[in-house]
């Protein structure tokens, strides 16, 4: 059984160099969610999937006294996080941390040096039957690709074009069409310890993101693959740069309600809400103020994603299991971000397309 831990989460500032009236300066985005996903300190003897807030762990003591406000502005936290877990999952979990001056003026150029190599891939062209006008474009950078990883990569950005269907406005300056994330496999640490991270690094004026981040361990994307988890461990992240949980807050798109630290954080967009009442009606009567979001596991997990006491095996919630689903309600989130997608909030129970029924020719 695979030990995978903790996606935690980093927020730096600034502009990208050069200047652009389509993008945003970073710091617009507050605390930007670049996870870093670990693997230390895993626990799988529990039976409830639930974090175990009484473990003792500092970073446990911190997130559990923390206000909203506190939780986005925790550093430096240490001591184990213990995770009881009734089954391989991959818990999101996060933690602060500081990126250099440098960081973004790297990742700019390794994009440049990318796009001059040609290793890209742009989801909803056709390519593999998929047409959409929302397109992502993978620059896949450095030489540890495999077929099988790339492909996972590439599946999950062709689903992404298969429900949000919208074209967005270009970014000329930077010949962006609509996203583009850069994806690497690193030898950061071998297998265990850090996994990888991911998230936006730039948006649009209208707070759509323009330019994204997934960066994995080359050795534990191999492990998650074998485990059957890297195809649903990318998809969830790619959802993620686009803006779940990570651009629906107060400080982007003012999405959300209550705080983590009073335990009454909810969903509280319009397209979100109708499905969530239509597909969960009994929690929808215990919680009528809006979606549950998820409150443990330390900031990172908390904040960003469902509640997953409440929505179980959802692949959006903080811990990945196997088997996973995409509810209406996820879709319906991009439909609240702004996206244009199949969602359709006069019939908000519809089902949606599962990324394992999507159908390459």
């Amino acid at each position: 059984m695979s030990r995978f831990a903790k996606i935690k989460d980093a927020s730096f500032g600034g502009p990208l160099s050069g200047g652009d009236d389509a993008y945003v300066p970073l710091d617009y985005l507050g605390r930007s969610s670049i996870h870093t996903l670990t693997a230390d300190h895993v626990d799988y003897s529990g039976n409830d999937g639930s974090h175990a807030h009484d473990c003792g762990c500092a970073a446990c003591s911190e997130a559990n006294d923390a206000s909203e406000a506190e939780v986005k502005s925790l550093a430096d936290l240490s001591g184990p996080e213990r995770m009881e877990l009734e089954e391989p999952v991959v818990p999101v979990v996060s933690f602060p941390m500081q990126l250099g001056d440098g960081f973004l003026a790297n990742i700019v150029q390794s994009i440049i040096d990318a796009l001059q190599n040609r290793d890209i891939f742009v989801s909803g062209t056709g390519e593999n039957g998929i047409f959409s006008d929302f397109n992502i474009e993978i620059v896949f950078l450095g030489n540890n690709w495999t077929e099988d990883l790339r492909e996972e990569f590439v599946k999950a950005a062709e689903y992404l074009s298969s429900v949000i269907t919208g074209d967005l406005e270009d970014v000329t300056q930077r010949n962006i069409d609509d996203v583009r994330i850069r994806a690497e496999l690193s030898d950061i640490d071998g297998e265990g310890g850090i996994l990888g991270q991911a998230g936006p690094l730039a948006i649009r004026s209208g707070g759509l993101t323009t330019l994204g981040t997934m960066e994995f361990d080359v050795a534990d994307a191999a492990a998650l693959d074998a485990e059957d988890l890297f195809d649903d461990t990318a998809l969830h992240e790619m959802m993620h740069v686009l803006g779940f949980g990570t651009l629906w807050g107060p400080q982007n798109q003012d999405l959300t309600e209550g705080t983590v630290g009073r335990d009454n954080i909810r969903y509280v967009g319009e397209n979100g809400v109708a499905a969530y009442e239509a597909l969960f009606p009994e929690i929808a009567d215990d919680f009528p103020d809006g979606v549950p979001i998820e409150t443990d596991g330390g900031p990172g997990t908390a904040g960003g994603h469902w509640d997953d006491g409440r929505f179980g095996n959802e692949l959006m919630t903080g811990f990945i299991s196997d088997p996973n689903y995409i509810s209406p309600m996820t879709i319906a989130v991009f439909e609240d971000l702004g996206y244009e997608t199949v969602f359709d909030i006069s019939d908000p129970s519809a089902p949606v397309l599962q990324p394992d029924e999507l159908v390459f020719v």
